[in-house]
């Protein structure tokens, strides 16, 4: 939501919005997502989500300094990938726990 609406402010000029919707954009990747990953037992899937998320925070970095309205749909699309295969999973287990429990 919050890319979305600085995307809407880059649009129309709107500087106070942008800084503020990415401002919690870029709290939400570090402190949402980035701090509850648990690299230790999370091994490789962790560490690629990881630098898939400092990838984001910089683009989203970028979109405020040059308002890049291009660099929000390339986070956009990249966060929405990562959801889509956390949804994907997340019905595979209860898939799993289904077949398991009858």
């Amino acid at each position: 939501k919050s890319i979305d609406l600085a995307k809407s402010a880059i649009a129309r000029g709107d500087n106070k919005v942008k800084i503020r919707e990415l401002g919690k954009a870029i709290r939400i990747l570090q402190e949402g997502l980035m701090g509850n990953l648990d690299l230790q037992r999370g091994g490789e899937v962790a560490a690629n989500l990881l630098r898939i998320y400092e990838y984001c925070g910089m683009r989203l970095v970028q979109a405020n300094v040059r308002g890049d309205s291009g660099a929000l749909d390339e986070v956009t699309r990249l966060l929405g990938t990562v959801s889509a295969g956390w949804s994907e999973m997340e019905v595979a287990g209860r898939a799993q726990s289904v077949k398991y429990s009858s």
